[in-house]
Order: structure tokens, then C-alpha cells, then sequence
């Protein structure tokens, strides 16, 4: 008991170090006005904006059907039905010349500043220390040479739903210039093996230039924008991946299973009870399924095949984007942690949708078996009726 009361504190501890820490880089951030969106800046110096028509327009969200109905249970409405990132968003492509990037990091700067339609479209994004000690220091160190390219990683680059969901969809804002249709896709050498996989089966792999570890200056480089508010999936991003990625996966016809995605590789908000969770689970017929050992093919295939999905909030639930309309998807989020960039993009698909708050425990989670075992019988009500394969 005492090492667990420790172990949680010194979590705490370390939580509350980060967050000061990244506190006082986002005040230099702001003082110092590191951060601009690249319409606000002068387009005489070697700078243009070009909009896109492929706007967005906020989706209509709706109470998540499956929940507990308690106090505990409820405080997360408010932010799925009133976010204040739902709004309409117009997308765009920088183009700017005389451009620094920093690989592994893949920070950019140019005149001083960094765009902010090149950190996901939030200055947090730069707010980590290590990358802003990488931007500060940028004009210290000797760069390498190129002509030109487009940046298609960005900061945060090796996460999953990052990558997935918010920067390889962008490439589609470059479909209105055909003069860029033959640049570089610019990425670090560092790319994780899921991202080198996608490139692959999107077709893109001999456009690629990889940089290697350093400061990188291009003569000319295009930045395209987020197809929508951060953390807030674009429809056409979604269904980007589908028609590039998803469709030589996808079965004509579904298999019905019910999975249980397991974190338990993960070093943070994994179950504690994981197997008191599986055994109930078990009983109505769920498999537990980990995705760190699954190509992006195998993942694709696997969530094109189910009809119920529970999971633990992560990047591994991205896979969504794949599975078929009408699924039901339960998101067990831990206390404290919470987004909801998978309701959203559960909404898109035409899922239903649930969610379950769990107590944290150290830097796992303990779900409330009992009250998952209730979110399950609804579900299981309403896919009742249909036929299993």
C-alpha cells in the first residue's frame, strides 16, 4: 500500500514538474511571438497563403449513447456537445522561402517565427521544451542545403492518430496546384515503421526525402495546414485515409467480432484489472486484441471486421476510421485525461457510441467492471438483431 501511495505521488509530482515547466515556455512563447499564423504575417518577404475551398463545417454531435448515469459519470457532457474548437475552419497552404527545419524534431522557422498552420494549428505544440530549446538554438547551428519540398511531418509526427488522422490527409489541399504535384515529401529519417508503412500503401514512397539528423534551410517550402480544428477529425480526412489506405483492407463482408483493445504495452493508462476486465468481457464474447505487434495493414483489416469495439482512450482507436458504420464503440477514458477526438470521429463513421470514466491508479487506470458490464448490456440490446457472420 505505502509503495503504491508513493509511486502515485511522485507521478503527481513529476505531472505538476511538466506542466510548470511547459507553463513557462508558452509565456516565452508568447512574450517573444514565436508563434504567428502565416496570414497575419508580411507577404513581401518571400510568403504566400493560398486558401482552400475545402472548407469544414463544425459536424452535429449529440449526447453519447451509452453511459452510466451518474455524477461521477456525467461531468464530461459538457465538452462533447460545447467545444469551443468545433467551429468552421478554412484550411490553407503556406508557402514560404528561406525556411529552417530541424530534424528529428521537425520545428520550422522562418524570419524568427515558427507558422502556426505547421504545429498542428496550436502554438502548445511548440511549448515542449526540447523543441523549443531546438527552435532558440536554430540560428547557432550550420544548415544543409535544398531547393524545395513539402513539410508533411510535423511536431508530434510519431503519433498514430497524429499522423493518421491530421497530417497525411492534408496532402489533399495540394490536389489544386499541379505545379507542386512533383515536390518532395519531406519527413525525418527517424520516421516510425506504422508511417513508413502508410507512405507504402498510399503510394508515395518515391516522392519521399527523408533528413537526416540536423538544421535543414529550403529555398522554398510548402506547408499545408490542418483539414479542421485540432483534435476535431475532418470528414475528409477520414475519408482520405479510407479511398488511400483503407480500401484494399476493407471485406466485402464483416465478421461481427467484438474486440477488447488492451493497453497493456503501454506505459500509461493501461488497466489495472485488466484481467478481472477480460474475463467479463470473455463471457459475451469479446477477444482481446494489442496492436503494438499488428502492421497498419493487419490493424485496418482487424478493425474493418468489427462490430463492438472497447478500448482504452489511445491512438490505437484511430483504427476507427476503418471499421463500418453502424459499430458500437465503448472509449474508457482515465480520470483527468480526456479528449474527445474519437467521439468525433466515431460520429463521423456513423458509430454509436459510449464512453466510461475509470479511477486512475499510479499511471494506470481501474475500470469499474460493473458498470462496463451495464454499457455492454445496452450495447449487446441494440445489436441483438443483427445477424452474426
Amino acid at each position: 500500500m505505502l509503495n503504491g501511495l508513493r509511486h502515485r505521488l511522485q507521478a503527481a509530482y513529476g505531472r505538476h514538474l511538466r506542466e510548470r515547466v511547459k507553463s513557462w515556455t508558452r509565456r516565452w512563447i508568447a512574450f517573444a511571438g514565436r508563434v504567428q499564423p502565416a496570414s497575419s504575417l508580411h507577404a513581401d518577404a518571400g510568403l504566400s497563403v493560398f486558401v482552400s475551398e475545402r472548407g469544414y463545417r463544425p459536424i452535429d454531435v449529440h449526447e453519447p449513447e451509452f453511459r452510466v448515469r451518474r455524477p461521477d459519470q456525467t461531468a464530461l457532457l459538457r465538452s462533447f456537445l460545447a467545444n469551443p474548437n468545433l467551429r468552421a475552419f478554412n484550411p490553407s497552404v503556406v508557402r514560404a522561402e528561406g525556411v529552417h527545419v530541424s530534424a528529428p524534431e521537425m520545428v520550422h522557422r522562418w524570419h524568427g517565427v515558427s507558422f502556426l498552420e505547421g504545429l498542428l494549428g496550436d502554438p502548445e505544440n511548440l511549448s515542449y521544451p526540447r523543441l523549443v530549446i531546438d527552435f532558440e538554438l536554430m540560428p547557432l547551428r550550420r544548415s544543409r542545403a535544398w531547393p524545395e519540398g513539402i513539410l508533411l511531418a510535423l511536431p508530434l509526427y510519431s503519433n498514430y492518430y497524429h499522423w493518421m488522422v491530421e497530417l497525411l490527409p492534408r496532402l489533399q489541399l495540394l490536389d489544386d496546384h499541379p505545379a507542386w504535384s512533383h515536390l518532395p515529401l519531406i519527413v525525418p529519417a527517424s520516421l516510425p515503421p506504422f508511417a513508413l508503412e502508410t507512405l507504402s500503401l498510399a503510394g508515395l514512397t518515391d516522392r519521399v526525402v527523408f533528413l537526416p539528423n540536423g538544421l535543414h534551410r529550403f529555398d522554398s517550402l510548402v506547408v499545408p495546414s490542418l483539414l479542421s480544428p485540432p483534435s476535431h477529425p475532418s470528414p475528409r480526412a477520414v475519408d482520405w485515409l479510407r479511398t488511400r489506405l483503407g480500401k484494399p483492407m476493407l471485406p466485402a463482408d464483416r465478421r461481427r467480432r467484438r474486440l477488447y483493445v488492451s493497453r497493456r504495452d503501454a506505459a500509461a493508462r493501461f488497466a489495472c484489472n485488466e484481467t478481472e476486465v477480460e474475463a467479463m468481457l470473455g463471457r459475451f464474447g469479446f477477444e482481446t486484441v494489442v496492436m503494438s505487434g499488428l502492421s497498419v495493414e493487419q490493424q485496418i483489416a482487424l478493425f474493418a471486421s468489427a462490430e463492438v469495439i472497447v478500448g482504452i482512450h489511445g491512438a490505437s482507436l484511430t483504427n476507427l476510421a476503418f471499421t463500418e458504420s453502424g459499430a458500437c464503440v465503448i472509449e474508457l477514458f482515465q480520470e483527468a485525461w480526456f479528449t474527445n477526438a474519437f467521439y468525433h470521429l466515431a460520429t463521423i463513421r456513423g458509430h454509436h457510441y459510449g464512453y466510461l470514466v475509470c479511477p486512475r491508479q499510479g499511471a494506470g487506470l481501474v475500470v469499474p467492471v460493473d458498470l462496463l458490464e451495464t454499457l455492454i448490456l445496452q450495447v449487446l440490446t441494440m445489436t441483438s438483431a443483427m445477424p452474426r457472420a
